[in-house]
């Protein structure tokens, strides 16, 4: 991993550890066991829990917790892919078990494969929208990387272009609280069921560290009912609006849907120092 990508998974970690988040995993006929959460998506870097089926008499497809997570079917679609071999579930496969690699005690085996490209995007300028927009997508020469080099495995182009919805669901939300410990003042946000910006005013800008800028991050949400979404923000981008550094904005895309209106707080990512996290929340009313 790059330096900066292991930074921000081993943020990731840290937020979970503190949070001491706890999920249940069936394994087959063994029953229920309890782990704590030691995935997390950031960076793009994605660390799936691998899942298995539940032996019953008819078979189950089940896609598994990471597969889950980034493609969001009912459990009818789920069981037609897989019925159709759009979606595969290795761990229907008789030879599942010698696709498994074990090194160093970790074990990892595929889960569920289906021929999909996931493609997030985002705007150069940030007073830019996609809304009305088109975007063309190509593609040329599928296949796979290794060592630096690129291994064809189907030659040929796929070109479309994707026409997108004029409409936004963004609300705009006025904030006008000090981040504490920090010199920013969070004054507004203009955030929809899946994205967020938040404008900052700068009292005192921060030393910067490499690539590390030290503006305050949201990363995730509360809700009214008092569920913490912590995860919610991908890493997103943060920067200054010019160089007084009077201003700063942070502009990130969720990892699912969410309802504005039961929204109460922001979970708010204020630095990252000797491997310690620290997170504040920010009350939000509408």
């Amino acid at each position: 991993l790059s330096e900066i990508v292991l930074k921000k998974t081993n943020q990731a970690f840290e937020m979970i550890k503190q949070e001491d988040i706890v999920y249940m995993k069936k394994t087959h006929t063994r029953g229920k066991k309890m782990f704590k959460t030691q995935a997390a998506v950031i960076a793009g870097v994605c660390i799936f829990a691998v899942s298995s089926i539940s032996a019953v008499a008819a078979i189950h497809h089940y896609w598994g917790r990471g597969m889950n997570g980034n493609i969001q079917a009912s459990d009818e679609q789920q069981q037609v892919l897989t019925e159709k071999n759009i979606a595969k579930v290795y761990s229907e496969e008789p030879d599942s078990p010698s696709l498994a690699v074990t090194n160093n005690g970790v074990t990892i085996e595929p889960d569920t494969v289906i021929m999909e490209y996931i493609i997030q995007a985002s705007v150069a300028d940030k007073n830019d929208s996609f809304l009305g927009k088109t975007i063309h997508v190509e593609f040329k020469d599928l296949g796979t990387v290794s060592k630096g080099a690129i291994i064809p495995a189907v030659v040929g182009d796929w070109n479309f272009e994707i026409n997108l919805s004029d409409v936004s669901s963004s609300q705009n939300i006025k904030v006008g609280q000090k981040v504490e410990g920090t010199g920013f003042t969070m004054e507004d946000i203009n955030i929809s069921p899946i994205s967020i910006k938040v404008n900052y005013s700068v009292s005192v800008a921060p030393v910067e560290k490499e690539d590390n800028l030290g503006i305050p991050e949201v990363k995730g949400v509360v809700l009214k009912d008092g569920t913490r979404i912590p995860y919610l923000a991908n890493p997103g981008r943060v920067g200054y609006t010019d160089n007084s550094k009077s201003n700063a904005y942070q502009i990130a895309g969720f990892a699912r849907v969410v309802d504005v209106d039961e929204m109460a707080a922001l979970i708010v990512l204020t630095s990252y120092e000797n491997e310690k996290v620290e997170m504040l929340e920010i009350p939000i009313s509408k």
